[in-house]
């Protein structure tokens, strides 16, 4: 049996399942339980919504945990909470606060193309990953990013890839697919804001470019 960091080494961290995260986290187990064992057992006194509020000493009074792992359990769950207040407070009514967002991926060795769902007064709603490509292509199919803008209730959407090239002027493709997109979106009554290209040397706004009204 694979071990939760093995797994996600090899997998990725959507392989986990919730003990597994969690056995991470905790990183050893005690005398009479392992780490997996341990973390099953929190589980099972702890439902997963309410690790949200928990306190440091709700933790230390669970057999097995101490403060160091009370500590890690609850910086994480901190952590969380600290991403989404910021992640609350961003308003993507402009090109510059998108490219800010999304400057993470200018340094990636593929293409990533990503979908922002946002609501009429440009507070995002989700942020994900749709595709992931080679190092200067990525395949895009309408009908996945339909379903997600759909799934997120979005009013509006926003668009972006990265050229790990560090070009970041689009293609012919790039023109292509944006036109296409905007024509899909529209007939669910979602608008295409914006598509923004990404590079370590700057971005490219369709909108700001006047290719999206």
């Amino acid at each position: 049996m694979e071990k939760p960091r093995e797994k996600l080494l090899k997998y990725g961290i959507k392989s986990l399942k919730d003990e597994e995260v969690l056995a991470i986290l905790l990183n050893t187990g005690t005398k009479n339980n392992d780490v997996l064992s341990l973390s099953k057992k929190l589980l099972e006194e702890i439902s997963i919504v309410c690790f949200q509020d928990i306190t440091l000493n709700e933790l230390m009074n669970i057999k097995g945990i101490k403060l160091a792992k009370a500590a890690r359990i609850l910086c994480a769950m901190e952590f969380v909470k600290r991403i989404n207040n910021y992640v609350s407070k961003i308003k993507l009514d402009n090109p510059e606060n998108v490219y800010k967002l999304l400057m993470g991926y200018q340094h990636k060795a593929q293409e990533h193309f990503i979908l922002l769902c946002i609501d009429t007064k440009c507070n995002l709603l989700s942020q994900k990953v749709i595709f992931i490509g080679t190092t200067n292509s990525v395949n895009i199919y309408p009908k996945d990013i339909l379903s997600e803008a759909v799934k997120r209730n979005a009013q509006a959407v926003i668009i972006a890839h990265n050229h790990p090239s560090g070009d970041y002027y689009p293609s012919k493709e790039d023109f292509a697919v944006t036109e296409l997109l905007k024509n899909c979106l529209q007939m669910v009554q979602i608008a295409l804001y914006d598509h923004l290209i990404i590079s370590r040397k700057g971005y490219y706004s369709f909108a700001e470019h006047g290719h999206i009204k």
